[in-house]
């Protein structure tokens, strides 16, 4: 099933709909030069990454599948997708160039979401929950550091960007 097709069912968005978002969305990137291929890699990533989740939910014993959660994590999943956006956006803000942190942002991401895969995969097949490290909070917080320390340094040197 396509993932229009899906979302045309379930939240009843028609496909026009969808087409409009991923124009929206492609504008953006290309915008804030930000690579589609790698967007394109962590959204397949993440689609991977809900179905493991789904798979794992109904092989290992102790854990219940629900809708709420899955549309909870998909938001959450879709969610992710404004970090680099974020980090360029304030990049472009600042008027720094900042391209390399917006591609550290999205490779860390896939690397995230991959191991989150692994993790699945490893809980499948074992039948039992496998430890997950949160590694998308560490991003963050990485990220919320890094701004800090931005505008510490601007506050404190009372210089102008």
């Amino acid at each position: 099933m396509e993932l229009s097709t899906f979302l045309h069912k379930s939240i009843k968005l028609t496909s026009a709909a969808w087409d409009n978002i991923k124009i929206s969305l492609y504008t953006i990137f290309t915008f804030l030069n930000i690579d589609v291929k790698i967007v394109e890699i962590l959204f397949y990533l993440i689609i991977i990454d809900m179905i493991c989740g789904i798979i794992k939910s109904i092989v290992v014993k102790k854990l219940i599948f629900n809708f709420k959660d899955l549309y909870l994590g998909l938001l959450t999943k879709f969610v992710i997708i404004l970090i680099p956006m974020l980090v360029s956006l304030t990049a472009l803000g600042l008027g720094i160039e900042f391209i390399w942190v917006t591609e550290l942002a999205l490779r860390l991401l896939v690397l995230s979401e991959s191991i989150s895969i692994l993790s699945n995969i490893i809980s499948i097949k074992q039948r039992k929950e496998v430890a997950n490290r949160d590694y998308l909070s560490l991003i963050l917080n990485y990220f919320r550091n890094l701004f800090i320390s931005l505008i510490d340094k601007i506050i404190n040197n009372k210089k102008p960007l």
